[in-house]
């Protein structure tokens, strides 16, 4: 890294990694400059920001980081860094853009997440993993469920009875 670009590019994006929960790294071909500002924009809506950086720049310091299985990049690549489990949304931001944006390519390479390494069809994955909001609405559901088939079946009982009973005065009338 000789000059003083890439040292501050190599350590801004350094602190990016020390401090990311996850992440996702995306090549892009074919992105028009007016597709770049939409995707940009998409992201930053849910929190997230797009960046590209020099892929040996990228490599070194996940090497450094300790992602010592991470893939060689190539291509022009760019990378969406995250709190948490941020990746996932990221990959179905970048996912519905590449659906709606036929003319551009965009594939997924890697992923982080968990500080586990992902690469290609695994990373593009993300995209199908649910956000801890849709898992404890669905855990929620799952634990309401008997709960309410409970309260119908007990509120269904004195409503039976009370038939019952109505059944049998209505009989005793009819036979007296």
């Amino acid at each position: 890294m000789p000059n003083i670009f890439n040292r501050l590019a190599y350590k801004e994006f350094e602190r990016e990694v020390e401090e990311m929960g996850s992440c996702i790294f995306v090549r892009f071909d074919k992105l028009k400059i007016s597709q770049d500002f939409e995707l940009r924009n998409q992201l930053r809506e849910k929190g997230l920001r797009f960046q590209v950086i020099r892929n040996r720049l990228m490599s070194l310091a996940m090497k450094d980081e300790g992602y010592d299985s991470f893939p060689k990049l190539t291509g022009k690549i760019g990378v969406v860094f995250a709190k948490d489990e941020g990746a996932i949304t990221a990959a179905k931001v970048i996912r519905d853009f590449a659906k709606a944006n036929k003319g551009c390519t965009l594939e997924f390479v890697a992923g982080i997440l968990e500080g586990e390494v992902l690469e290609g069809e695994a990373a593009k994955s993300f995209a199908d993993l649910p956000d801890k909001d849709t898992l404890r609405s669905m855990l929620l559901s799952v634990i309401q469920g008997p709960g309410r088939g409970l309260a119908a079946a007990l509120q269904g009982l004195p409503a039976g009875l009370a038939r019952c009973i109505q059944e049998k005065f209505s009989a005793e009338e009819s036979a007296s």
